[in-house]
């Protein structure tokens, strides 16, 4: 047969029934919960729900920062690269501009 607990309901009992023993515990019971006990593993654990739950809205915030920053360096990412593009295309444009080399003026480059 288990042992009492110090629950109101016995598992061993119909749904519902309440035992006298089972409300009542004693010190040498291992199973007894003490109430002060209990409420005071209540408010530890909704602490830790609150903790939990400002550090998820800081996740949320510091998510929707990166987010935004992502966005800002996408577009100067894309920026630079179409600068990066016309000025190879410039620079491509110089070049072709340019003399082939001595041969082609027939002066010497250095004078």
């Amino acid at each position: 047969m288990l042992p009492p607990s110090c629950f109101p309901f016995h598992r061993t009992l119909p749904f519902g029934t309440i035992n006298r023993r089972s409300v009542t515990c004693t010190s040498h019971e291992s199973r007894c919960y003490d109430r002060l006990r209990m409420i005071q593993d209540f408010e530890l654990l909704a602490g830790k729900i609150a903790e939990l739950a400002r550090l998820l809205g800081s996740l949320r915030s510091e998510n929707q920062q990166l987010r935004a920053q992502l966005a800002n360096a996408s577009a100067e990412l894309e920026s630079m690269r179409l600068r990066v593009d016309e000025a190879s295309r410039r620079l491509d444009g110089l070049i072709e501009r340019l003399p082939s080399g001595p041969q082609a003026t027939g002066v010497p480059w250095n004078t």
